[in-house]
């Protein structure tokens, strides 16, 4: 086994995860309308915004008594350390998968038996805008209940308004039709959704509603530094000498950062298979592994899933290590020029699966949306894997991203590949 290679190895907890019940987000308190509720998220989808992310937030519902147990929202950028700003309001990418209700569902699996929380299906998370594939299939996975105040008209994977989920398959689509409810906006639409979800008496007002959708689309007043040196002028970190400070600091972040590497990031090779194998075999109950390989081809990070934790898959692992280990690095300022010049964003890269993704589950459907999240481009050659499902074919997996939202399959893209299709495109001379 290679020194990278730890069992049980996987990302540090975050600070969403680490929160207790004296943590600034997580609440006292009950709702007893969905109004109130409502008024609680639209408060944090617009810190959202304020503080760099997308507008989006959300909270965790005692069933029975309207007790709020946990508050929360976007995380995807945080603000940068005022020692390495350039500017006012500056933000970089803290983790791309951090959406509100996927951080919420984080939150509650890590801090379950410590809290003495109740199970997910006597919950429900309220989110002030209608879930992406991502969170919906974290909400699936976890079992938890979800009350929605707004549409997202782009995205959600309610997208037609009516209800019917068609972004899902057949299969996925029972289970959204007996977990998601939409709460009645007064003169506008009557709830719909299962009669489980509480507060489903009662009604969000229409000014309520329409800030929790305006708010995500409001225009952000940071600047984003996730790009701040231009792809063509990032330097192969391989090509440090091994004293280099940042190379140690990489080093010391990810152990298995080098342990291979390809002609290019798109071309993974048999010894990457094995690295992957003893990857999974290391971590145990482990189903799957994934790796992630920078612009020059050098692994950077693999993760295997977690199985105790059920949204923390591969992939999930995989691309949240990436993107805060990155975020770690470049808000340090002894690192900072270093994560700068020699760290571009994961969808210069490839995500290379041991397995492809098993279709038809929430835990896919969760997958798939944060492949999405993280990319946010089309990445060719982005999203390989050497072996078929453990369960279901390829061709089911293929299905299952017909289904979704335009944003995934024209936008983003997604197009998993096994491992010897994808072909890049020649050089051409000038």
């Amino acid at each position: 086994m290679q020194a990278g290679i730890v069992a049980g190895a996987g990302i540090a907890a975050s600070p969403l995860m680490r929160g207790t019940a004296s943590a600034s987000t997580t609440t006292v308190g009950r709702v007893v309308t969905a109004e109130q509720a409502a008024q609680r998220v639209l408060a944090m989808a617009t810190e959202s915004v304020q503080l760099g992310s997308k507008g989006v937030g959300g909270l965790i519902m005692d069933n029975r008594t309207g007790r709020v147990i946990r508050e929360g929202r976007n995380y995807r950028a945080l603000p940068v350390n005022p020692a390495v700003a350039t500017g006012p309001n500056q933000v970089f990418t803290w983790d791309y998968t951090a959406h509100g209700e996927t951080a919420l569902v984080g939150w509650y699996q890590f801090n379950r038996k410590k809290l003495g929380l109740p199970d997910p299906q006597d919950l429900t998370i309220v989110t002030s805008l209608d879930p992406c594939a991502m969170c919906t299939g974290s909400i699936l996975t976890a079992g938890f209940n979800a009350a929605v105040v707004a549409f997202d008209p782009t995205g959600g994977m309610n997208v037609t308004a009516d209800g019917r989920f068609k972004t899902l398959t057949p299969n996925l689509r029972n289970d959204a039709y007996d977990s998601l409810g939409f709460y009645a906006v007064d003169g506008v639409r009557k709830y719909f959704g299962p009669q489980q979800i509480p507060l489903n008496s009662t009604a969000v007002s229409a000014e309520t509603a329409q800030r929790c959708e305006s708010v995500f689309f409001s225009p952000r007043t940071s600047t984003s530094l996730d790009n701040v040196v231009p792809l063509k002028d990032v330097v192969d970190p391989r090509s440090l000498p091994a004293t280099d400070p940042f190379r140690v600091a990489l080093q010391e972040k990810w152990p298995m950062a080098f342990d291979i590497r390809l002609s290019s990031p798109t071309s993974p090779s048999k010894e990457l298979k094995q690295y992957l194998e003893r990857v999974n075999k290391a971590t145990p109950g482990s189903t799957n592994a994934v790796a992630f390989i920078d612009s020059f081809g050098n692994l950077i990070t693999a993760m295997a899933d977690r199985p105790s934790r059920s949204i923390a898959t591969a992939f999930m692992n995989t691309t949240q290590s990436y993107s805060q280990g990155r975020f770690e690095l470049f808000n340090d300022p002894a690192t900072n020029e270093g994560a700068k010049r020699h760290l571009a964003a994961p969808r210069y890269g490839s995500f290379i699966w041991l397995h492809a993704p098993t279709p038809d589950i929430a835990p896919t459907l969760k997958d798939l949306g944060a492949f999405g999240s993280t990319m946010g481009d089309p990445a060719p050659g982005g999203f390989q894997f050497y072996l078929p499902p453990l369960r279901g074919t390829f061709g089911q997996l293929l299905e299952q991203i017909a289904y979704l939202p335009p944003y995934y399959t024209q936008q983003v893209g997604i197009d998993p590949l096994p491992v010897g299709v994808f072909s890049p495109m020649p050089a051409t001379s000038s």
